[in-house]
């Protein structure tokens, strides 16, 4: 029995040796940091007053005056006051401010088009949050600009 147990152990411990000595693809702390953690929460925030607005509305905000009015307006039963700050809406990885595609994120049916995202990023990676799912994830430049055509 003991043998079988120690057995078990090797077959799942081989692959983790194995993988960390070395496996491709970003460091796990190249990804998940106190900056990139607080990116996506923003952008998490901005996706749902946006869809907030829209379903309380009938309409999708047209500009980010329209949704930080709403967003300072709502009452504090439905998550208000919220207060869309330079500061918040300014990604704390590449120090510029988020960018809300408005007029653009309105997805067809089964579409799930880019909602928000930062401007650049960091190493030609940047955050994106889509329209429908509220997914958020760190795309290369040529998946941003195939998704932003």
């Amino acid at each position: 029995m003991l043998v079988l147990h120690r057995f078990r152990l090797a077959v799942i411990a081989l692959p983790l040796l194995i993988c960390a000595g070395g496996c491709s693809g970003p460091k796990r702390e190249e990804i998940v940091t106190v900056d990139g953690t607080a990116v996506q929460r923003r952008l998490t925030s901005v996706h749902w007053l946006f869809n907030h607005y829209k379903q309380h509305r009938g309409t999708a905000p047209a500009t980010m005056d329209d949704l930080r009015v709403y967003g300072e307006k709502l009452p504090s039963l439905e998550g208000g006051p919220i207060v869309l700050t330079e500061e918040f809406l300014t990604s704390s990885r590449d120090k510029k401010p988020i960018r809300v595609r408005f007029g653009k994120a309105m997805p067809n049916a089964g579409d799930d088009t880019l909602l928000a995202h930062e401007e650049d990023g960091v190493n030609g990676r940047r955050f994106v949050i889509y329209a429908v799912s509220g997914r958020v994830e760190e795309l290369d430049v040529e998946r941003f600009q195939e998704l932003t055509r």
